[in-house]
């Protein structure tokens, strides 16, 4: 037998090998030959036909009750996430099939979800955006930047901003202000609320996302069905645009036939090109990669080192904390080195210190000449929730930081400092964490002190600095 032909010849055994494989498997068919990927490319639903198996397969382990926030982060997946396409089918099965690999969930305070809950049963409301959030590059220095940066938006939970005016939310927010774990911090979003559909889907409307509640088995069946729905109406859909653009090539066919000089045979695509007669406007495949904007920078961004699974949360962490603005530089003493490079961008570096303090600079700030450099240097204040890094998790994909090699050099050599100082014995014969930097150590070394009147105003002399006495 001929594997190359199973799609031609066994179309129907070929459909359900493939519903019975994990999503990685199916890309991997895809390559597989010629054959296969043409299968893959004229397929119109093998993607929404597998999120429907996925999930009536996987509903014990999805939805299960001890497993809360996968529960719920699963739900406001399907809320939110766009099943009218293959492409949106797709990467709904990739993301699933990621969540079924993570090893453990955020820290998430257990009082912020019970006021999701009860918030649910009235208005539309998101959970803390940490549910939603994956590190791409597991590193404690990492987690400890980005925790630091989003320490305010990590445990917050985000409203409809048409909601604020509401007498009872405006209440529940006020008391809301004390418990066991601080104030609870509200965002107010303008796109929480699902957008108006087509008159078509109006009698849709009573099971839409606003229906979904945070637990219990008996709600999956109705997210099975408004997926399949959405599923089936972007497929009509799909065939009235198709019957549409056949239609407009026969009338344009027939114009020309009809012998008059002023009109074209065949198609104008957007640029203006005349396509010929039986020409096929190539459109874009769901496989391809989209790369976006190639950075020259050799830092990623806190956008680039998230993996965000949520549209509402990635707005909210674009809006307020600029996450496609903020480059991460794991050794910040380094910045010096990159400083010219990184002017003129409207972008802020960020990164630790040798004791591990995050700091943060507007290299646009710094100005001067070759021998006086003068800037400022911030560090966020975090008062709100101690060590937000404990909200953080590494997402189940491959490690970025290869991506950009010198960031990968940082996080190397932190690395090596802190293995040698913990392998250094201290005093009380206890391993000393503590790394310091080489300026550091000789200061120690030299106790170089002043003591005495003269020594200071030696020592000051020392650095440029003349003091007159009165």
């Amino acid at each position: 037998m001929d594997l190359t032909e199973l799609p031609l010849t066994h179309p129907n055994l070929f459909s359900m090998i493939l519903l019975n494989c994990d999503p990685r498997d199916l890309l991997s068919c895809r390559a597989t030959c010629l054959n296969w990927r043409s299968w893959f490319s004229s397929s119109s639903s093998i993607w929404s036909r597998y999120v429907s198996t996925l999930l009536e397969s996987r509903k014990n382990y999805l939805f299960d009750n001890s497993s809360f926030l996968k529960n719920y982060r699963i739900r406001k997946l399907l809320e939110h996430q766009d099943t009218e396409t293959e492409a949106g089918c797709l990467q709904l099965c990739m993301k699933i099939s990621r969540m079924l690999r993570e090893k453990s969930d955020p820290k998430v305070s257990l009082d912020t979800m019970r006021r999701v809950k009860k918030l649910e049963n009235s208005i539309p409301v998101m959970g803390p955006p940490a549910i939603f959030i994956r590190v791409k590059v597991d590193h404690p220095i990492i987690k400890k930047i980005i925790g630091e940066m989003m320490s305010s938006f990590l445990n917050c939970i985000i409203l409809d901003r048409e909601d604020a005016a509401k007498e009872f939310v405006k209440m529940f927010v006020f008391r809301s202000m004390y418990g066991q774990d601080g104030a609870q911090n509200f965002v107010y979003v303008d796109n929480l609320r699902p957008k108006d559909n087509d008159s078509d889907d109006s009698d849709d409307k009573a099971d839409g996302p606003e229906g979904l509640v945070l637990e219990g088995e008996h709600r999956l069946s109705e997210a099975l069905k408004m997926s399949l729905q959405s599923s089936s109406r972007g497929e009509k859909r799909k065939c009235e645009n198709v019957a549409d653009a056949q239609e407009g090539r026969s009338c344009k066919k027939a114009r020309g036939d009809s012998g008059n000089q002023d009109e074209e045979i065949g198609e104008k695509t957007s640029t203006g090109e005349v396509l010929n007669e039986g020409a096929v406007c190539e459109t874009k495949s769901i496989y391809e990669i989209v790369n976006g904007e190639i950075s020259e920078l050799p830092f990623p961004t806190l956008l680039d080192l998230l993996e965000i699974d949520n549209n509402v949360v990635k707005t909210v962490l674009l809006e307020r904390c600029r996450i496609d603005r903020i480059l991460v530089i794991p050794q910040f003493e380094k910045f010096l080195e990159y400083l010219p490079r990184l002017q003129g961008g409207d972008k802020t570096i960020v990164g630790c210190d040798f004791d591990g303090k995050v700091h943060s600079i507007n290299p646009d700030s710094f100005k001067g000449s070759d021998n006086i450099l003068i800037g400022s240097i911030d560090t966020p204040l975090n008062i709100a929730s101690p060590n937000p890094e404990r909200f953080l998790e590494a997402w189940a994909g491959q490690d970025k930081r290869h991506l950009w090699p010198e960031f990968a050099q940082h996080l190397e050599e932190v690395d090596r400092v802190s293995q040698a100082n913990q392998a250094k014995p201290g005093p009380s014969g206890v391993f000393n964490p503590v790394v310091l930097s080489p300026n550091e150590k000789a200061h120690e070394e030299k106790n170089t002190t002043p003591e005495t009147v003269p020594d200071i105003f030696a020592s000051l002399a020392e650095r440029g600095i003349s003091i007159v006495k009165k």
